[in-house]
Formats: structure tokens, C-alpha cells, sequence
């Protein structure tokens, strides 16, 4: 066996530098590879505008800001003190969306509360500019959801993507009552037109839009679960959807509206559905999350709420009149007494007026003002009373304004026709003979027949014959009476 001796040397202070060297460029190549590996910083941040408080009268805020102030778009919930908004109208939202880069593929999941404490309440999407009439224009004031945000400017968007019809509509029915089942109906099923998708066709494709500022491509659709509209009663209901773009730059701006539900939509004959009556903070909208390039990115809680109390409740009127009679004769200045009946059809006390046309609706020189009522209660009624002196066939139209508390206005009108017509009779008189012997006591015998010359109504009356003496009274006949007679008859 041959032994090998190995002899082992220690290593000198060059070969010990080197090694340090070594391992520290290691250590700084790992350090690099990981900074360079880091994910961008995505975010989004959901907006809401505080609009300006409920008041009367009512002012108002424009949409722009910050998001972190206390008015106009901020990144909180709103309330009273400082937002205002009506059934019929549409919140407004933006969706700040930072840390991109140019031609990130970006997709927001977003959510917002259709049904709540049984009652709708977001019942579809709208875009922007859906609350400033009557105390503002869009013209004077329109939601800038750019405000403040970096590298983005302007009104106009870069992209805009279609709102389709929301789904799961169904038939509602205001002429029946909730409790019978017969007001809300299925897809297929029931009277009434098919909410919301009546209301969302209604207001055109102009508002039909979510804008994208700094991103292009821009698409919509809805995601998720549908919301059974029926299920009223079924708890909180969520629809969501996605907006998917292109970036343009590190940021970019989504804006669109979320409709509160109406009562005109959503009504019943015992009550309405809509959002107006919902205690708390029933209309939310929130992000649920956000891919960049097929990756989600976490966010925090991005859930805003606009309470009850900020949402004014419109006012409702219905107005009925009804003539004592239907029917007249015709040029015989007959005195008609019209009854009119204002109802509160709403939950909000209303004042106003009541205003007759005097059958004349081409002039309002000459229109009558029936009467007014105050603070008249929702469910109250106020009653008037007018006459008018009828000779041909009239239509009288009348009109109220009622105003509520709130400054906010609603308007019925109804008609009521008297129709005249030609009441006449004529009669013969008929003697058995027509010559007689003078002085001689003749009997003679006359005939009668009185006809109903007229068009409509029975005829009844009676006969006095002046015996010859048509200067005196006193030895007049009374011959019978007749009738009734229908027109044409004798």
C-alpha cells in the first residue's frame, strides 16, 4: 500500500480578502435582484361627493376636491350635514386608481347594495352629473372627477365604457299592494313594467357611461351573483361588476353614478319600496378588488355610504274633479258645481294651489283659482268646491303645484267633460172636427201629442190648455201630464 502524505496550507491575507469580496458582491447581487423584483405600489381609493347638506332653500357643492377634505369628493361616507341627494337621482363616485404604469391591463371589481332593509335602494348604474338640477346645471357645475389628481386634467375622458342593462328586472306594479303579491312580479310574470330596466332605458344612452380618465378600452360588465329583485324581504342583496382599461400613465380616474331607487319605479298602493324610507346608511358602493396585468392586488376597506337622512323623499300629488251632473242642456245657463279633491299621494307634508282652466286652455286670463291648502300631511286629503255656468259641451282642466319643506315640487292635473245636448219637445193640437154650427153646443174633441224632440234625455212635463181665453188664466184647463218620454218618442 503507497501512503500519501497531504500537506495542508493555511491561507494568507490575500486569499482571506478575496473571499470576503466575493461573498460581499453576492450579498449585493441578491439585494439587487430583489429591489428590481419589488411590485409596484397599486392602489385605489373610492370617492364619493358631498354634495352640500340638505337645506331650504337648498344649496349645493360642486364635485371636486381632493378626496381627503370635507366637501365635494371625499374619500368618506356622506350624511346630511353635508350631502343631498333624491330619489330618482344619482350619486356620484370616482375611483382613484395610482402606482401604474403605461399599459398596465387594470380591472376594478366593484359592488353596490341593491336591496337593503327591505327596500331597493341602488337599483342601477348611471354615469356622472345625475343630481344637480334644480339648484344647479351640469353646464354650471359638473362633477370633475379629475380634480387633483396627478397628470390627469379636463372633462372630456379618455375612454368610456357602456353600461349595460342591469339584470334580473322585475314586473312592478304600483296599482297593487305589496301584501297582496301582486305588486312585484318575476321576469315573466305580473303587470307593470319591468324595473329597473323601464327606469335605465328611460334616461337614455347619454347616461349610460362610466368615464375613464388616463386609460383606454375601457369595458363593463356585470359579475357575481344576479340580485333576485323579488326577494324584497330576503335580506341585503349585492350586484357587481367589473371595469376593465388600458393605462396611459401612473394614474388614472373611473367616474360614474349610482341611481337611487324611486318610488315612481318601485311604488306600491300600500307603500312604497323605494329607497326614501330606509333608516341608517343604505346606499353603498364599494371596490371589492383590483387585477394589474392578471395579478389581484390587496386593498383595505373601500366601502362608502350615503345615510337616508341625506336623500330629500320628493313630494306626490293626485288630484280628482268630479261636476255634479255629466250632462246639460244645451244654451240653458245650467249652474254645474265641479267637487275637487287634492291628495297627498306622498310621505311628505305639501302645500300648494289648485287652478281651473275655465275650460279655456289656450288662455290663462281667464283661470280660476279654486282654492289652497297647507302643510296637507301624507295620506290627507283637501276638498273645494266651484260652479260654473254650463250652455255647451265643456272640458274643464285642473291643475296643482305642491310644494314640500324641501323646496321640491310635484304636479297633477285631470279633466272633467259636461256635455251638452238638445232638450226640446214640440206638440199638435188636433180638433175631431173643424167646422161646426154656431150657438149650437158642439162638443168638440182635441188631440194632443206632445214628442221628445230631443237627443238624450227623457222628457217629462205637463199640459194646460187656455180654453180659448189666452188673456185669462183663471179658466185655463189643466189637460195631463206626460212623460217620461225617451228622445223621439210621443
Amino acid at each position: 500500500m503507497i501512503a500519501r502524505a497531504v500537506k495542508r496550507q493555511r491561507p494568507n491575507g490575500i486569499t482571506i480578502a478575496l473571499a470576503v469580496i466575493g461573498a460581499l458582491l453576492a450579498l449585493f447581487a441578491v439585494a439587487a435582484v430583489a429591489f428590481a423584483a419589488k411590485p409596484p405600489n397599486y392602489a385605489a381609493d373610492l370617492d364619493q361627493c358631498r354634495n352640500g347638506g340638505v337645506a331650504n332653500p337648498q344649496t349645493f357643492t360642486q364635485c371636486t376636491g381632493t378626496g381627503s377634505g370635507s366637501s365635494g369628493w371625499v374619500n368618506g361616507n356622506a350624511g346630511a350635514s353635508n350631502s343631498h341627494y333624491r330619489e330618482g337621482e344619482s350619486i356620484s363616485y370616482r375611483a382613484r386608481v395610482t402606482g401604474l404604469s403605461a399599459n398596465d391591463q387594470v380591472t376594478l371589481i366593484m359592488g353596490y347594495d341593491v336591496i337593503h332593509n327591505n327596500h331597493y335602494a341602488i337599483d342601477y348604474l348611471t354615469d356622472k352629473n345625475g343630481w344637480q338640477s334644480p339648484e344647479t346645471t351640469v353646464g354650471a357645475t359638473p362633477d370633475d372627477p379629475t380634480s387633483n389628481v396627478s397628470g390627469l386634467s379636463g372633462l372630456t375622458p379618455t375612454s368610456t365604457a357602456a353600461i349595460t342593462t342591469p339584470p334580473g328586472g322585475v314586473h312592478v306594479d304600483p296599482s297593487k299592494t305589496f301584501a297582496s303579491g301582486a305588486c312585484v312580479g318575476t321576469t315573466t310574470t305580473g303587470s307593470g313594467p319591468v324595473q329597473p330596466t323601464a327606469s335605465y332605458t328611460a334616461q337614455g344612452a347619454a347616461r349610460e357611461l362610466i368615464e375613464v380618465f388616463g386609460g383606454t378600452g375601457a369595458t363593463m360588465a356585470y359579475v357575481g351573483p344576479t340580485p333576485d329583485f323579488r326577494a324584497i324581504g330576503g335580506g341585503d342583496q349585492e350586484q357587481q361588476f367589473s371595469v376593465s382599461f388600458k393605462a396611459q400613465g401612473a394614474n388614472a380616474v373611473l367616474a360614474w353614478g349610482g341611481h337611487i331607487a324611486s318610488r315612481l319605479d318601485w311604488g306600491c298602493a300600500d307603500g312604497p319600496l323605494s329607497a326614501g324610507g330606509i333608516s341608517g346608511s343604505p346606499y353603498h358602493m364599494r371596490i371589492k378588488s383590483i387585477v394589474v396585468n392578471g395579478t389581484p392586488v390587496s386593498l383595505g376597506n373601500q366601502d362608502r355610504s350615503l345615510s337616508a337622512a341625506a336623500v330629500v323623499v320628493p313630494p306626490d300629488v293626485s288630484i280628482t274633479k268630479t261636476p255634479s251632473v255629466n250632462d246639460v242642456c244645451a244654451a240653458a245657463n245650467t249652474s254645474v258645481t265641479y267637487t275637487y279633491v287634492v291628495t297627498n299621494s306622498g310621505s311628505v307634508a305639501i302645500s300648494g294651489s289648485v287652478t281651473d282652466d275655465n275650460g279655456t286652455p289656450g288662455s290663462t286670463g281667464d283661470d280660476v283659482n279654486i282654492g289652497s291648502y297647507s302643510n296637507l300631511a301624507g295620506g290627507a286629503t283637501a276638498t273645494f268646491t266651484h260652479s260654473f255656468v254650463i250652455n255647451g259641451t265643456t272640458t274643464n282642466t285642473v291643475s296643482t303645484t305642491a310644494t314640500s319643506a324641501d323646496n321640491l315640487t310635484a304636479t297633477a292635473t285631470t279633466t272633467a267633460t259636461v256635455n251638452a245636448h238638445a232638450c226640446s219637445i214640440s206638440l199638435t193640437k188636433t180638433p175631431d172636427k173643424t167646422n161646426v154650427c154656431s150657438d149650437a153646443n158642439n162638443s168638440v174633441t182635441y188631440t194632443y201629442v206632445v214628442k221628445n224632440t230631443g237627443d238624450f234625455f227623457d222628457a217629462s212635463g205637463s199640459l194646460t190648455d187656455d180654453n180659448g181665453t189666452p188673456a185669462d188664466t183663471s179658466d185655463d184647463i189643466a189637460v195631463g201630464s206626460w212623460g217620461p218620454l225617451a228622445p223621439g218618442a210621443t
